[in-house]
């Protein structure tokens, strides 16, 4: 699945970019109908804490040194569906990625790897 971007065409019709998925728009206008902005950007941070709660059990999986009751497949799966609706209620917030930023973050990991590599 590419990109998904939704926006608003010129007759107030909610449009989805980037997918072959199905998607009930009447669901997501009435989940902003109904819900404050405010309480949306709070369902975001709490979304984002159970990612980085689901990354960080993925990690300690991978890592294996702290054993977890949670196989690695149980894991990746809590991951992506931690991620989507990260992404999910950032589509209710029309919240898009900055590719520029992200390109020029990449560039400075990738600096700060090269430096390191170097020992400087």
């Amino acid at each position: 699945m590419g990109n998904i971007k939704i926006a608003m065409n010129g007759d107030k019709k909610l449009i989805a970019y980037g997918t072959e998925e199905k998607v009930n728009y009447t669901d997501f206008a009435e989940i902003k109908r109904r819900t404050s902005r405010v309480s949306r950007i709070e369902l975001l941070a709490e979304e984002a804490s159970e990612l980085a709660a689901a990354a960080s059990k993925y990690a300690r999986i991978l890592r294996d040194e702290n054993p977890t009751p949670v196989n690695e497949e149980t894991a990746w799966k809590k991951l992506l569906e931690e991620y989507s609706d990260v992404i999910g209620v950032a589509q209710t917030l029309i919240i898009e990625p900055s590719y520029p930023l992200i390109y020029e973050k990449y560039h400075r990991w990738a600096k700060r790897l090269e430096d390191k590599e170097k020992g400087d």
